[in-house]
C-alpha cells in the first residue's frame, strides 16, 4: 500500500487528508470516507485499509474542527463550509476521475449534502447510517438553550451527548474512541443550530440526487432514526439506488 498525508489551507483553515493507494498503479478509482461527529478520518483506518485490498484507492479527510484539520474544535460557522472544503479536497486529490463518496453518521449527512450541491465532483455515493433524523433527542432545556444561545454566542460549545456505548456491539469500539485523544465530545451552538437546518434542507431536497446511492442502516441504531433514513431513501429520484437495513 501507498501512503501519502498533506494538510490543503483553506480560509487561513489547515485540513488535513491522506491518500491510500494499491501497489497497483493502474487504480483509479477512488473511495472518499467521510467520518462522523466528534471523532475523525482515522477512526476509518480498518475500512480504508480494506477498500485498498479490493483495489480502490482511499481518500480519508478530518472536516474542519475535528481531528487533524484547523479550526475552532466542533465548530463551524456555515455548513456549506464542509462540502466547499471537499470539493477543494477531492479536486486536489482526485482531478482526473471524481470519487464514491462514503458519509459515516454525521458524515452521511454532509456526503448527501455534496450529492445535492456538488453532483459533478462525486460518481456514486453512499450513506452509512446517515444523520438524516436523530433517534436521541437532547433534553429540551439543552435543545433551547442552544438555540436561543447560537445567536448570542455562537462558538459556546456543549457536550454533543453522543455516547461511545452507542457506537457499536464490538466491545473494543468504547475504550478505544473513549480514549483517542482525537475524539472530540463537544459542538458550539452555531454548529447545532446549522446541523438542524441543514438535516431539514437534505430531507427536502433529496429528490435532487442524481448519482447511485447505496444506503446503509442498522435497525437498532440509538443515535441516528432508522425511519427518517428510510423516509429519506423512498424521496430518492428514479436512480439507481439501494438501501439495506439491518434489523439487529
Amino acid at each position: 500500500m501507498i501512503e501519502a498525508s498533506a494538510f490543503l489551507r483553506r480560509e487561513g483553515i489547515e485540513l488535513f487528508y491522506q491518500v491510500l493507494s494499491p501497489e497497483n498503479p493502474r487504480a483509479s478509482k477512488k473511495v472518499l470516507i467521510i467520518h462522523g461527529l466528534g471523532e475523525h478520518s482515522g477512526r476509518h483506518r480498518q475500512l480504508a485499509e480494506y477498500l485498498v485490498g479490493q483495489g480502490y484507492g482511499v481518500i480519508l479527510t478530518d472536516l474542519r474542527g475535528f481531528g487533524r484539520s484547523g479550526g475552532l474544535r466542533g465548530h463551524v460557522d456555515e455548513f456549506s463550509n464542509y462540502t466547499s472544503d471537499l470539493v477543494e479536497i477531492i479536486t486536489a486529490t482526485s482531478p482526473e476521475r471524481p470519487p464514491v463518496v462514503l458519509g459515516h453518521s454525521f458524515g452521511g449527512l454532509v456526503a448527501a449534502s455534496l450529492a445535492i450541491d456538488y453532483p459533478r465532483h462525486l460518481t456514486a455515493l453512499i450513506l452509512s447510517a446517515p444523520a438524516l433524523g436523530p433517534k436521541m433527542k437532547p433534553p429540551a432545556w439543552k435543545d433551547f438553550l442552544a438555540r436561543k444561545l447560537a445567536g448570542l454566542v455562537p462558538k459556546l460549545r456543549l457536550p454533543h451527548g453522543v455516547s461511545a456505548s452507542q457506537l457499536s456491539h464490538d466491545p473494543r469500539v468504547e475504550p478505544e474512541y473513549n480514549q483517542d485523544p482525537l475524539c472530540y465530545p463537544k459542538v458550539s451552538t452555531r454548529w447545532y443550530q446549522v446541523f438542524l437546518q441543514e438535516m431539514e434542507r437534505v430531507n427536502a431536497k433529496a429528490g435532487q440526487v442524481s448519482v447511485p446511492t447505496l444506503i446503509l442502516q442498522g435497525g437498532s441504531d440509538s443515535i441516528v432514526d432508522p425511519q427518517a433514513v428510510v423516509n429519506f431513501y423512498h424521496k430518492l429520484a428514479e436512480i439507481p439506488k439501494k438501501l439495506v437495513v439491518y434489523p439487529e
